[in-house]
């Protein structure tokens, strides 16, 4: 192979003796891969590989290597906890280590393909992988619109250079591609999923998921055919038609069917939705996709509830608590077990991840969901293990059904009284997960006495029809929910002490050995001490490698202590840094960063990490009043690791930025930088710019910019969000409430809200004006403020309602303070901070001068600095409200002073930033008599006041008299911060209406209820709009946007959100545009029996159309409707059932017309307004945005409500079509306006514009506007000048563009620029055929060519092929020459040939018989003579057009200079080819001429062909019509028309002497050597083997590489 070239290489070769990957026995074998030079290794590749089979089957589930086997999976997120996303060797490898000590054999990844990290670590622990590619597929979900359905169909851009990627391959068969030939050496991957729950939260199924479903086995299959493909479906538990129909197509491609959380198949006992789907299609493969959905916290055992929450977000860690829609963890793998035809599960998940903390879980801005205090959980319950890495209760109820390498042997729950759920009087429920024949529990009370036996209880096996085994208990006291003797439990009454467990085998030996669990629980006393376990002694010194420590806080005896929360901090030296500390809590936003955290549960986990030096890391973990644990790590040398240097480890900056359309946005220089090493610093960035096209119109984009520190070698990459804005409609408007005479915390800067509604997370600053009377009385306040957007003024209102409220000091929490901070730097910092809030009010002696450990003060600042004043700063994770303070100050014969009066102030700020500070107004007070020795409080007192940071401010004692000193410091014992407490204070949760009223037209009340919704009004302008909120909600009105008016209501707590929408012009109750309800015919896609579709226009409101109930497929949800005659349709009106539930009501839908009954449905567009119903019963109206001319009308539900999930059926109480007898007339453009350039602008000489990327804005007469892009679909709606096909010139400066009458401008430049010409034709491969047989044709099959240009570059190859072929041309001169004998010469012979046998009888009967078969006759010679002439000469022209068909424009302008000479040259050539044709001409008018004579006849003569008109040559026409003609018939005349009405027969012997006259001085003039233009070669020859230069001069400048065609010379013989 020549060098610099590729070749694929395939080698097939046999392996013996192999050991077979397995989950016991995962052998990896590594395929080495070298490429060799000359005999020398120039690279070498690496595979790992195993040998290994397994199947599927629909009865007994699945096998490996031939061995019966459960899939016992979970689903993982993409998530390393305290690390982020990021896809880290080491953590990702501790997640699989810990999955499979539970037993777990197999991982579902959701929903996106596996990290490299996670497939690797698999490979070698033997853990199976379903990798998937996707979420969803054609629509967004949840109505994300940045979903992947925004590029599942999308074509990969041209140019973009992407490896992989082929001509007109969209991403997602890029995507799936990758990801399978990334894995398709991986021993674990046994499947391919193709996507998770397709239309979960989208407009229902469609055919589009067929043929999305259909492309995607078509690709996979095409890059493996060794797995099946799978999907994992929600909708199958449904038996939706979609969902079936999808299923269906799987089992054809060999697919295996995964099913989401199947539940119980109503009316049949016992049976589940498995059963439902197997008995219906025994033949399908099955698995649990997603199951269970557990939610549980980690040590929570307060109760046993299900979703309840017992305090602080914390849900139970028995396993009795899971979604709506899912199971326990016990109640899921029942289903499965005891099933053979399921081949497994996939639990939702193995570990928690960030996000989705459901049931608290939400998708709306604020609090997630129904979290109704702060802090709101910020991750998920769903894990089997949480983030953190440690186990739930419910991983050893997994691990003893899963593991069998080990004994498991667990109790739960701990055994502190304050810590247990007394489930029956003082009884608590005691479980226990093992895997053991039997268990006994003793107690050991902690008051001492003997130990004694809480009772045994021994499992019974069960086996399943394949063979699989599982355990039950069927002894007394067996729950009667059949899943929960999957377990063992006892109810035992509460004494302190200590539960045991022990346990036996089924041959009844104690099992003493390999045992995993909790198997004893003791009631722990204080927190006393830190026991620290570290998973890793010795990691590798490369910079990434991981150690996890783990710490429980015991008591004395080393029992944990289940609910101790003490503040554990990592102090982490050496050849190392902390990476991360994490507690698993949900609600715990602390910074994963941090070198501290509180325990949780008793335990957290540190995360250290190596750096490239070895050596050894030194960890030290401390807790107040514990002593420190020091651990000692070892990092060895890496194969690739340096002496270790920072790097950049995380960047503080904004993600968004919001700019105004047409400005460059401004990013910063600089950016605050935390090094690898924890330091902090400053970085530069160097952004990319945005281009003229992203700043010139609405929407987001991002920019890449460079981070770099100095001192620092790498740089690093970060991205933003710019979100260009065209108008922002308004600020939200605020309200709150407050206390008489409490000014409220008014927001610093407010929302900006779009002219549709969308509320953008951009905030704008807002300077509020105090108002004049202040806040002295109870009633409604409104504050205005006014905000600079963009450079306009624009103006807020906050309505603050004051209302009468007694305040009273509540508990103090300066412990719960996130974080505590001094501004002495660290070097003059004197005694312990953190002592001030310890709960110790009193302090220790000196203690010798060292540091006391009681107390904090300024000691060494105010006498090494001479500073007499410092600020303590308490941060909150949130915002608390404050009405008291109390100082504990000290003093002391050295230094230590009591504060002089009033110097003490308090400071409050909601974000801690420079200029954010106010000041507090405070009454001090404190005893009258102060000791000169001792501790003194100080209290201040202050109404009611919020704040995030609350600031301290001492000032020393100026008065330094009796201290030994010489001067005075200040020195805090303890400091507490007391929170308001309030009585009788409410803050409403309404987010509604109370009235509304547009002009003088008002709402109905009923319609304002719901808070959300719309309001269509007769009104047709919104000159006045008069909205109040309902118990002081804030409104905020939007000025008019496509023809509604938009209201945002947020309640006064601000938790919830509401839009109401008035549709203008748009009441759905004005019937009097209603047409004839009795001249409607009307059919549905079904109707249920009694609901039949004359319902829906009788005119009886109580009566409904319903679709059938057991048909639930969306594609039959329609009523169509057809009109007497077309009509102008401007709308229709919805009534939605009045009584008996709300199933079937309609939340968005779709409205098709057609004119006639064969033309094709048309979609309407609708007003945005009217776009979404509300499900409630009042008449609903969908307006078409401009009237329709239609005879039918097509109503279809997309979303529809239902008491069961929703889109099952479709009902409707009444259905009204509003028409309009008025002359429908479009509106018409009135302003043009340029939203984006084209994405070429400048042109070189010769060039012709190009308005690709060009978008226009178009304004109309309705007011109305809309953007137009230019494109393939409506370039005939544009006009250019110059047009399209102007070679451009150097006067051209701008370009005029036309639109539906109106123009505009588009400046360019056009410039000389040195022309790019080919060189050569080079072959890259020749055609597989080089050899042939005389009279054989050339085969070209396996040629392909590229150009050389004079720069160096080369063209793309192409090669010949069907799609390619009309680019190439192929010619040797005996193949023309072969080419026109068979063609032309022999036709015209056979033709005489026939006419001679054939024409003696003909004579009789000629006249009659001509005039009667004239067409056929004159279809006869033009098929047989006149078409195979043309045919030749289109040969010729094509061959010779190709060579100059893009030059044409040029030759139509005129160019002068060698373009010219090689114009001449062409046209000779050309005029030879017509002379050839004009000589067969002359030649027939002879034949014609001398049969005319005969009859006595006038022949003109038929005309003959100009010289070179190529225009007319290239369009086709060579002969032109006239009313002459000839022809051949079957009797064997040759007749002909002429002038004076008669009609002549030519005899043999005259027409075949002028038709052999012709062909000869044609063919002469034609094929023989010329000598024009003193070329002597044949005009074939000399189109055909043109030079480069040549070449170049018959194709445009700057064309040559842009896909233009080439003549190829034969040069293969």
């Amino acid at each position: 192979m020549d060098k610099g070239k590729s070749k694929d290489v395939q080698a097939d070769f046999t392996v013996s003796g192999v050991k077979l990957w397995s989950t016991t026995t995962p052998n990896l074998y590594t395929v080495k891969t070298e490429v060799l030079m000359d005999g020398t290794t120039v690279d070498t590749y690496e595979t790992d590989y195993g040998f290994r089979y397994f199947d599927f089957n629909n009865n007994t589930g699945f096998s490996l290597n031939g061995q019966k086997m459960k899939l016992q999976g979970v689903c993982m997120h993409h998530d390393q906890g305290a690390l982020g996303s990021v896809a880290n060797d080491r953590s990702t490898e501790r997640q699989v280590e810990i999955l499979k000590m539970m037993g777990c054999n197999s991982i579902r990844v959701t929903h996106n393909p596996a990290s490299d990290e996670l497939i690797d670590a698999c490979n070698k622990h033997g853990i199976l992988v379903i990798d998937e590619a996707f979420d969803g597929w054609v629509a967004p979900k949840n109505s994300n619109s940045n979903d992947y359905s925004k590029w599942f169909n999308k074509k990969i851009e041209d140019g973009n250079e992407i490896m992989g990627a082929a001509e007109n391959m969209t991403w997602a068969q890029f995507d799936l591609t990758a990801m399978i030939e990334r894995g398709q050496n991986d021993p674990a991957i046994i499947m391919w999923s193709l996507g998770n729950e397709m239309w979960e939260g989208t407009g229902g199924y469609s055919d589009d998921y067929k043929t999305a479903q259909d492309n995607l086995v078509k690709w996979a299959k095409a890059a493996d055919t060794t797995r099946p493909v799978t999907t994992g479906d929600n909708k199958l538990k449904s038996n939706e038609t979609g969902a079936i129909t999808l299923g269906q197509e799987l089992q054809k491609a060999g697919g295996i069917h995964g099913m989401n959380y199947s539940q119980e198949w109503k009316n049949h006992a016992g049976k589940t939705h498995y059963d439902m789907i197997h008995e219906a299609y025994p033949e399908w493969c099955m698995y649990g996709s997603e199951t269970a959905s557990a939610v549980n916290s980690r040590g929570i055992y307060k109760g046993m509830g299900s979703q309840t929450d017992y305090g602080d977000y914390d849900l139970t860690s028995y396993d009795t608590s899971a979604v709506g829609w899912g199971a326990t963890a016990s109640s899921a793998w029942y289903e499965v077990i005891k099933r053979d035809f399921i081949a497994g599960e996939y639990v939702w998940t193995g570990f928690d991840y960030i996000g989705e903390p459901t049931p608290w879980n939400g998708t709306g801005q604020g609090k997630p969901g129904n979290a109704s205090r702060w802090p709101a959980p910020k991750s998920s319950y769903f894990g089997i293990v949480d983030t953190a890495g440690l186990p739930k209760d419910s991983y050893y109820f997994y691990q003893s059904q899963w593991n069998d390498s080990v004994n498991t042997l667990h109790i739960l729950p701990a055994w502190n009284e304050e810590v247990v759920y007394k489930k029956s009087g003082n009884d608590v429920p005691v479980v226990v997960y093992s895997d053991a024949k039997k268990v006994e529990l003793f107690f050991t009370p902690a008051s001492g006495g003997e130990q004694r036996s809480l009772g045994a209880k021994e499992f019974t096996e069960k086996k399943t029809t394949a063979g699989y085994t599982y355990q039950m208990y069927e002894g007394t006291g067996k729950s009667n929910t059949e899943h929960e003797n999957l377990y063992m439990t006892w109810m035992v009454p509460y004494e302190a002490g200590t539960i045991t467990a022990k346990a036996w085998d089924k041959d009844g030996k104690e099992i003493t050995e390999n045992l995993q669990g909790r198997t004893s629980v003791t009631t722990a006393g204080e927190a006393k001490k830190l026991k620290v376990d570290v998973d890793r002694t010795k990691i590798t010194a490369n910079g990434e490698d991981l150690s996890y420590l783990t710490v429980s806080v015991t008591d004395d005896k080393g029992n944990l202590v289940p609910n101790a929360d003490n503040k554990v901090t990592f102090e982490v030296s050496g050849d190392g840094v902390l990476a991360g500390v994490d507690n698993g809590r949900p609600v715990d936003h602390q910074s994963y960063r941090d070198d501290n955290r509180k325990a949780f549960s008793g335990q957290l986990v540190g995360i250290v990490q190596s750096t490239k030096s070895a050596g050894t890391i030194t960890v030290k973990v401390k807790a107040e009043g514990m002593e420190d644990q020091t651990v000692t790590i070892t990092t060895t040398p890496s194969s690739d690791s340096s002496e270790s240097k920072k790097a950049i480890s995380s960047v503080k900056m904004s993600k968004s930025y919001y700019v105004k359309v047409g400005n460059q946005p401004q990013l910063p220089g600089q950016v605050e930088v935390v090094l690898t090493d924890k330091t902090k610093t400053t970085g530069t960035v160097t952004w990319e710019k945005a281009t003229a096209e992203q700043i010139g119109q609405a929407g987001t984009f991002s920019l890449t910019g460079t981070v770099s520190v100095e001192g620092v070698e790498k740089a690093e990459t970060v991205s933003v969000n710019v979100n260009m804005i065209d108008t922002v409609a308004a600020l939200l408007n605020y309200s709150t409430t407050t206390s008489v005479g409490v000014a409220p915390s008014l927001p610093t800067s407010r929302p900006a809200v779009m002219e549709d509604g969308t509320v953008l997370t951009a905030a704008f600053p807002v300077k509020w004006e105090a108002p004049e009377k202040g806040y002295d009385a109870e009633g409604i306040v409104n504050v205005t403020g006014t905000a600079d957007v963009f450079g306009e003024s624009m103006p807020v209102t906050a309505t603050v309602r004051v209302q009468e409220a007694e305040y009273t000091v509540g508990n103090n929490v300066a412990k719960e303070a996130m974080t505590l901070s001094q501004d002495i730097p660290q070097e003059m910092q004197s005694d312990d901070l953190e002592a001030i809030r310890d709960g110790n009010r009193t302090v220790d002696g000196n203690q010798g001068g060292n540091t006391n450990s009681t107390m904090w003060s300024n000691y060494k600042n105010s006498k090494d600095a001479k500073d007499n004043d410092a600020d303590i700063t308490f941060q909150y994770a949130t915002q608390q409200i404050f009405n008291q303070i109390k100082i504990f100050f000290r003093s002391d014969s050295h230094a230590a002073s009591y504060p002089a009066d009033n110097t003490t102030k308090i400071y409050v700020s909601e974000t801690g930033e420079e200029g954010t500070w106010t000041e507090v107004t405070a009454t001090e007070s404190h005893p009258e008599e102060l000791p000169a020795i001792g501790v003194v409080e100080y209290t201040y007192d202050f109404v009611p006041t919020k704040a995030v940071f609350v600031k301290i401010h001492v000032v020393n004692n100026p008065d330094a008299s009796g201290k030994g000193g010489g001067f005075t410091c200040t020195g805090i014992v303890e400091a507490e911060l007391y929170l308001a407490n309030q009585a009788d204070f409410t803050t409403n949760t309404t987010a509604k209406l109370e009235s509304l009223k547009i002009n003088e037209t008002s709402a109905p009340a009923e319609v304002l209820a719901a808070g959300a919704g719309s309001w269509g009004t007769k009104e047709v302008e919104a000159k006045t709009v008069e909205a109040v909120g309902a118990d002081n909600a804030a409104v905020t009105v939007l000025p008019t946007y496509e023809n509604a008016v938009r209201i945002i209501i947020e309640s006064e707590d601000h938790k919830t959100t509401n839009t109401f929408v008035v549709n203008l012009d748009a009441d759905a109750t004005d019937d009097s545009k209603d047409y004839d309800k009795a001249k409607i015919t009307s059919t549905v896609g079904s109707a249920q029996s009694g609901n039949e579709k004359e319902k829906a226009f009788d005119g009886d409101t109580n009566t409904l159309w319903h679709t059938q109930w057991n048909n639930t497929n969306p594609a039959e949800r329609w009523i169509e409707m057809e009109l007497e005659d077309v009509q102008n349709v401007i709308g229709l009106r919805y009534l939605p059932r009045q009584n008996g539930g709300q199933n079937g009501i309609v939340k968005t839908y779709k409205i098709e017309v057609k004119a006639a009954e064969g033309d094709e449905w048309k979609e309407v567009a609708v007003t945005e307004g009217t776009k979404v119903w509300a499900v409630d019963n009042t008449w609903k109206m969908a307006k078409f945005e401009t009237p329709v001319q239609a005879k039918y009308i097509r109503f279809s539900g997309v979303e529809t409500h239902d008491d069961q999930g929703g889109n099952k059926w479709m009902s409707a109480a009444e259905i009204r079509v509003k028409v309009t007898k008025e002359e429908v007339v479009p509106p018409t453009a009135t302003e043009l306006s340029l939203k984006a350039q084209p994405t070429k602008t400048a042109y070189a000489v010769g060039e012709k514009f190009d308005p690709a990327g060009l978008v226009i804005g178009v304004k109309y007469s309705d007011g109305t506007e809309k953007e137009v892009a230019y494109g393939q679909d409506n370039a005939g709606e544009f006009t250019f000048n110059p047009t399209l096909s102007t070679a451009l010139t150097k006067d051209y400066t701008k370009v005029e563009v036309g639109y539906a009458g109106l123009k505009l401008d588009v400046n360019i430049t056009v410039s000389e620029s040195e022309p790019v010409i080919p060189e050569a034709l080079e072959v890259v491969s020749a055609p597989a055929k080089t050899e042939y047989e005389e009279g054989e044709m050339f085969n070209p099959a396996g040629l392909s060519v590229k150009i050389k240009y004079s720069d160096g570059s080369y063209g793309d190859e192409v090669a010949y092929g069907d799609e390619t072929a009309k680019d190439f041309v192929f010619s040797t001169w005996q193949g023309v020459a072969s080419w026109f004998s068979g063609t032309v010469i022999q036709p015209i012979s056979n033709f005489f040939n026939m006419l001679k046998a054939g024409i003696t009888s003909a004579l009789s009967t000629a006249k009659n018989f001509v005039i009667s078969t004239w067409q056929s006759v004159a279809g006869w010679f033009n098929g047989n003579v006149i078409s195979p002439i043309t045919n030749c000469f289109n040969i010729m022209k094509n061959g010779i057009t190709s060579a100059f068909n893009y030059v044409w424009s040029s030759i139509k302008g005129g160019v002068t200079g060698a373009m010219n000479y090689v114009i001449s040259k062409i046209e000779n050539g050309v005029n030879f080819v017509v002379s050839g044709i004009n000589s067969l001409l002359r030649g027939f008018n002879k034949v014609v001429s001398m049969a005319a004579k005969v009859a006595g006849a006038n022949w003109n003569g038929v005309s003959l062909v100009p010289k070179v008109h190529i225009p007319r040559l290239a369009s086709g026409g060579i002969f032109p019509r006239g009313e002459d003609g000839m022809a051949f018939i079957n009797h064997n005349e040759l007749v002909g028309k002429f002038s004076n009405g008669k009609n002549v027969v030519a005899n043999n012997q005259q027409i075949t002497e002028g038709i052999k006259q012709a062909v000869m001085e044609g063919m002469a003039q034609v094929m023989m050597n010329s000598n024009a233009g003193g070329n002597s070669a044949p005009i074939i020859e000399n189109v055909f083997k043109c030079d480069s230069e040549t070449l170049y001069r018959m194709t445009q400048v700057g064309k040559a590489k842009h896909g233009q065609r080439y003549i190829v010379a034969n040069e293969f013989g």
